[in-house]
């Protein structure tokens, strides 16, 4: 949709397609669907960056180069980097092997400078903000002790709840 004037164009793209994010040129349109993560611009065609169907809600860093993404295990979600051209997956977060249960790392958004990657967990027992560096290091809770009154209910992965604005 085009905010100065309301006029609407459809992207080309599959039938399936959700979550979209725009590349920071915003020439391209990077989107999940039931085959893996792909590209679009608004002419099209749409290119296949992967054939990972487990690969949820991209996010493309504001320098370029790198997005990142939920991966959706059969019990919990985690979070993962990879270069915008689907080389270079590096797992970010992962749940301790002795925790009574998996934890879920869910919709990463980096912030405007792109030097941390803010997320929803709930490795300790309830919905909180947390942040890490880009390569997974220093994750630590954005809002230690939580929001009084804001609570988190992830309704399945992909959404995009969190947005880091300049």
């Amino acid at each position: 949709v085009d905010t100065w004037d309301g006029t609407y164009r459809d992207v080309p793209a599959v039938p399936y397609a959700s979550n979209p994010t725009w590349s920071p040129d915003g020439q391209r349109i990077m989107y999940d669907d039931d085959r893996g993560f792909e590209v679009t611009t608004l002419s099209g065609p749409s290119q296949a960056i992967n054939q990972e169907v487990r690969f949820r809600n991209p996010n493309w860093s504001p320098a370029g180069g790198q997005v990142v993404f939920e991966y959706k295990y059969q019990d919990h979600t985690d979070i993962y980097i990879m270069n915008e051209d689907g080389s270079g997956v590096a797992r970010l977060t992962a749940t301790d092997p002795l925790a009574p249960r998996a934890a879920n790392n869910v919709s990463p958004t980096w912030s405007p400078d792109g030097q941390w990657i803010a997320f929803l967990t709930d490795r300790n027992g309830q919905w909180e903000v947390y942040v890490m560096r880009p390569d997974g290091s220093q994750q630590q809770p954005l809002f230690p002790g939580g929001l009084p009154g804001v609570g988190f209910n992830p309704g399945s992965p992909g959404e995009r709840l969190l947005s880091w604005s300049r």
